[in-house]
């Protein structure tokens, strides 16, 4: 075939004989029965396809392009070619791939951009079908808080104390939306309950009293109205507020604040109660026969205990532990016969114990930790018959004791051992039958009992020790029959007993005195030289 000629059909294909039309039905059935397997064909590159489409897709796109450039060059080669029916039929057969893959591609583009918004759309419907369902449940239990306020201004006792148990389960649902707030809500309402005024049990129970306050500070004049007994509803808000603050509780209310200033409580029971928020207990006023702390743990900025009143049997802090910033127990009034803190550690930056007053039978801080950068009992008071120190420990940068007085029959710091870098026992005032310091250590830089007096009938500071730069007794008041400073010992820069506004009975190793023997020799860094000390009578 020549370029430009026209093309002239073969002279067979126009013939109109029985043979040739039946050469052209066997082509017609012959295609007809391939069909079939066309359909095969289609099914095996659609499948192809889906498994190999990450490389399909972009070989796609590059003979897209290519196509594009590439056309017009292959067209005009193809008019220049001498084709044959097979060379067209493998050409078409490439189109109809081609045309395939961009079918397919698009199909499965379409699909997915579907299928996402879609996805966007059910998850933008559940997100508002949550927040209508969170509105909800936040609207019914605020409508539960109000509900359950109203219980607790009831005249039955009954009422009160359902709601009590309705106020502690409305807490824990509001724990289990996270909604920390709301619960801590529900906890300053039992607070609030439990710091309203108290009347003891009357008669007549079930009446109600008014009080009447007015504020001098302001011309506002506050009305509290309650029942008389509400005892036991006080004593349920207490349980429910312990069990809920013991670490190892489901429901655990222990990273809340609680501030019960000014509460009455009655036989409180906090014992291994763990408290990570504030705990505020000033002003708080504890009765009945025990009031137990033993093993809580307080780990909030503030624990306070300032100005409470403690009364009963027992009050006891063994083995508690306070990591607050601000321990205070400034002012707080021990009533109970027995008050023990024993084992207990105080940590953090200050502990506190100023002007507080013990006046049970026993007070004892036996094998207490002060681990705190100041720990004072400064203006504190022992009454009773025993105050026991034994065996605690005192760190940090200041212990302070100054202007306390210990008034118990024995007062016992044995073997106590004081590491702070200042330990001021200034002004300090020791009576009853005993006090002792025996074996007691004084390992910081200074150690001062300047001005202290000791009226016990018998001080003891046998077997001390007292390290450091300097340790002072300057201006001490010695008055009790005796005082014996026997085996201790005295390793520090300089001790000093000078001017002491009383020295009665006062025995030293290096004494003379009948009937006592000389046991040793007057260190040199024991002052004065000149020994005994010379009275100092200020004229």
């Amino acid at each position: 075939m020549q370029p430009g000629s026209p093309a002239t059909p073969p002279a067979d294909q126009n013939d109109s004989s029985p043979d040739g039309t039946r050469e052209q039905a066997g082509r017609l059935a012959g295609a007809n029965r391939s069909a079939p397997g066309s359909h095969k064909h289609s099914s095996a590159l659609t499948i192809y396809v889906q498994r190999h489409w990450k490389t399909i897709y972009p070989t796609a796109f590059l003979g897209g392009a290519g196509l594009g450039f590439g056309a017009p060059t292959a067209w005009r080669w193809f008019l220049d070619q001498d084709l044959t029916p097979g060379h067209g039929t493998v050409i078409g057969g490439m189109f109809v791939g081609l045309a395939a893959i961009v079918a397919y591609t698009g199909t499965h583009l379409s699909r997915k951009s579907t299928e996402r918004i879609a996805a966007e759309k059910n998850t933008l419907d559940a997100a508002t079908a949550d927040r209508a369902h969170h509105l909800a449940v936040t609207q019914e239990l605020r409508a539960r808080f109000v509900t359950i306020a109203a219980q607790f201004a009831d005249p039955s006792t009954e009422v009160r104390l359902a709601a009590v148990y309705a106020l502690e389960a409305l807490t824990d649902d509001w724990i289990d939306r996270e909604a920390h707030h709301e619960a801590q809500t529900c906890i300053n309402y039992y607070c609030g309950y439990l710091t309203r005024p108290y009347t003891p049990p009357t008669e007549h129970p079930h009446l109600r009293q008014t009080i009447v306050t007015p504020d001098t500070a302001t011309t506002i004049q506050r009305t509290y109205t309650h029942p008389h007994d509400d005892l036991h509803v006080r004593q349920a808000i207490t349980r429910t507020i312990a069990n809920h603050t013991q670490p190892e509780h489901h429901h655990n209310w222990s990273t809340y604040d609680y501030n019960l200033s000014g509460a009455h409580l009655h036989n409180a029971d906090f014992k291994g109660s763990l408290f990570h928020g504030d705990a505020l207990f000033s002003k708080t006023r504890f009765h009945g026969e025990r009031t137990s702390f033993g093993g809580a743990r307080f780990h909030g900025d503030r624990t306070w205990f300032d100005r409470a009143q403690f009364h009963g049997v027992n009050t006891s802090f063994p083995g508690a532990q306070f990591h607050s910033q601000q321990t205070w127990f400034d002012e707080a009034q021990f009533h109970s016969r027995r008050t023990r803190f024993d084992d207990a550690r105080f940590h953090g930056e200050q502990t506190s114990f100023v002007w507080a007053r013990f006046h049970g039978k026993q007070t004892s801080f036996g094998d207490a930790r002060f681990h705190g950068k100041q720990t004072s009992f400064g203006g504190a008071r022992f009454h009773g018959e025993e105050t026991w120190f034994g065996n605690a420990r005192f760190h940090g940068e200041l212990t302070w004791f100054v202007d306390a007085q210990f008034h118990s029959q024995q007062t016992s710091l044995v073997d106590a051992q004081f590491h702070s870098q200042q330990t001021l026992f200034d002004e300090a005032q020791f009576h009853g039958e005993l006090t002792s310091f025996v074996f007691a250590r004084f390992l910081g830089e200074l150690t001062s009992f300047g001005g202290a007096q000791f009226h016990s009938k018998q001080t003891w500071f046998a077997g001390a020790q007292f390290h450091g730069k300097q340790t002072s007794f300057g201006g001490a008041q010695f008055h009790g029959e005796r005082t014996s400073f026997g085996g201790a010992q005295f390793h520090g820069k300089q001790t000093s007993f000078e001017s002491p506004a009383a020295w009665n009975n006062v025995y030293f190793d290096w004494d003379p005195q009948i009937p006592y023997a000389v046991k040793g020799v007057q260190p040199v860094n024991v002052l004065p030289a000149i020994w005994p000390p010379t009275v100092f009578t200020g004229d």
